[in-house]
């Protein structure tokens, strides 16, 4: 999250590669993470499956199954950054490559809101499993299922509404999913889920 505010200019291109050159190694060390993060990405859902499957073996499944669909898609958006990378090292130019530097971001970004919507899927079941199982406060699984829809709202307006990304709701509708999917990750490294009785 912190990466990409410091390198990506969505509007000018030469600043975007200035700031690739200025910071490379932020920007290889913001590549790695991403694609260690999705790798991490594979295990999850297979924890929450061992975990929660008791409650609902479809809706664990399909937890799983939307994560997983998500996950290369992803991995393929990261692809992009590797790309601009290679260009904007073996270039001296910025005015040069300022355009495909920004169609390769604009790659990367529409490749992302695909993978969101698969984020957004992901999030119902798993909240509905954690609502359901009584092992984590049923609050987490309320605000996983609100996340839930707003990722996939937000997915969905990105494409249907011109100019979403300038509204007010826009810097919002995704805030129930991060709270919902930080939260019960702490919870269950800081407290764990209660045992079954």
């Amino acid at each position: 999250m912190i990466v990409p505010t410091q390198i990506f200019d969505l509007v000018d291109g030469s600043v975007t590669v200035s700031n690739i050159q200025s910071k490379e190694i932020l920007f290889r060390i913001g590549i790695a993470v991403e694609l260690l993060s999705y790798l991490f990405y594979v295990f999850i859902p297979i924890f929450l499956y061992r975990l929660l499957h008791h409650v609902d073996e479809l809706q664990a499944r399909l937890m799983c199954i939307f994560v997983w669909v998500s996950i290369p898609i992803s991995m393929a958006a990261v692809g992009y950054k590797l790309n601009m990378l290679d260009l904007v090292v073996s270039s001296g130019s910025a005015s040069l490559i300022a355009e495909p530097v920004m169609d390769m971001l604009d790659a990367y970004l529409n490749l992302i809101l695909i993978a969101q919507m698969f984020w957004g899927l992901w999030l119902f079941p798993f909240g509905y499993l954690v609502y359901r199982s009584g092992l984590l406060p049923k609050i987490f699984g309320l605000i996983l299922m609100i996340g839930s829809a707003g990722y996939f709202l937000d997915f969905l307006f990105r494409i249907t509404v011109p100019d979403f990304s300038s509204l007010a709701l826009a810097e919002y509708i995704t805030i129930p999913a991060s709270i919902g999917e930080i939260g019960t990750c702490l919870w269950l490294l800081i407290m764990g889920a209660k045992e079954e009785k």
